[in-house]
């Protein structure tokens, strides 16, 4: 997904300029123009004052008065330009946090959204106008996507050539299933809150959805609730999406599970652990929702157990139903 590259940002987050105190100015507009600055070569020039001035400070005071002041200046310098840097860099970071921040919310946006079009398409149409200004607000990049693809349409037509229609960050669509869809349980495992989060507030339309925020609290309550299916992120402390899955078979659980992952192997890794399917980052919740409904299939999480729940230990001799536990 979009912003998925971002990492946290651990430097520091406060600029001293004590020292430069009574040393800033401040220009006009313009008022750089005509300043003299350093030019290169003007580290050799430092090092030639330092051994040239005191050889020849008794024939002029004046020598190690301007070169005291030119120490100073390039002492003051070092420590603004030094500010300046780390000023800057806390700008870049500023600004790309107000990007990715706004980024979010528009995904969590467009969550709450589907969650409201789902609701008005199977329970309660009157719904709409109580979001009323939430989804004109969120019509936007559709209407602008609509906008487009008439444009590329009428393009086509005038000369005859068929052109690809330019990428729209679209709100995700997803489909509606079936009333039964609601008993399925599905079990996100994500050490991201903000993964867990928004997966629980989509899927939660649809899905009975629990979360866990590792494998070994996902095998626990496994034990206590099985689910239907497992959406299983690969990269995790302690426990990673490889060590669950082993643990998984080791109790002998048969539930489908889903890896979600941005690694460029993940595709490999899912294979090699025995998960049922893989969907790569960046992916939009129609693909997921889609994957899922597969996995499911039809009568999944209906009146039998669900396939979370450990493999039967046996029939009796008198063919009695199979014993889960």
């Amino acid at each position: 997904m979009a912003g998925d590259a971002a990492t946290r940002y651990l430097g520091t987050l406060v600029v001293d300029l004590k020292e430069l105190e009574g040393k800033l100015v401040e220009l006009p507009s313009g008022g750089k123009r005509g300043l003299r600055r350093e030019k290169e070569g003007f580290a050799e020039v430092l090092d030639e004052l330092g051994e040239s001035i005191p050889k020849h400070e008794r024939g002029s005071s004046v020598f190690s008065e301007v070169h005291a002041r030119i120490l100073s200046a390039t002492d003051t310098l070092e420590k603004v330009r030094e500010a300046r840097a780390l000023i800057d860099k806390l700008s870049q970071v500023l600004e790309a946090s107000e990007a990715k921040i706004e980024h979010d919310r528009e995904n969590d946006l467009s969550v709450l959204v589907d969650i409201i079009k789902s609701t008005a398409k199977r329970k309660d149409p009157a719904i709409v106008t109580v979001f009323e200004k939430t989804l004109k607000y969120s019509s936007q990049i559709a209407d602008k996507a609509a906008r487009t693809r008439r444009r590329n349409a009428a393009m086509a037509q005038g000369d005859g050539a068929t052109r690809p229609t330019p990428e729209i960050d679209m709100a995700p669509q997803p489909s509606i299933p079936p009333e039964s869809t609601a008993t399925k349980r599905v079990l996100v495992i994500d050490d991201d809150q903000d993964v867990r989060v928004s997966l629980g507030l989509y899927l939660g339309a649809s899905y009975a959805v629990r979360a866990a925020d590792c494998g070994a609290k996902a095998l626990e309550l496994l034990e206590r609730e099985p689910v239907d299916v497992i959406v299983l992120d690969l990269m995790m402390p302690a426990m990673d999406g490889a060590a669950f899955m082993r643990a998984l078979a080791a109790q002998g659980c048969a539930t489908p599970v889903l890896v979600l992952s941005a690694r460029h192997d993940a595709q490999e890794i899912a294979k090699r652990i025995g998960a049922a399917d893989v969907l790569v980052k960046p992916f939009d919740m129609a693909e997921l929702e889609d994957k899922l409904s597969r996995l499911l299939g039809p009568g999944s999480g209906g009146d039998g157990p669900p396939s979370s729940q450990k493999v039967p230990a046996g029939t009796n001799g008198a063919g009695q139903a199979q014993r889960w536990y």
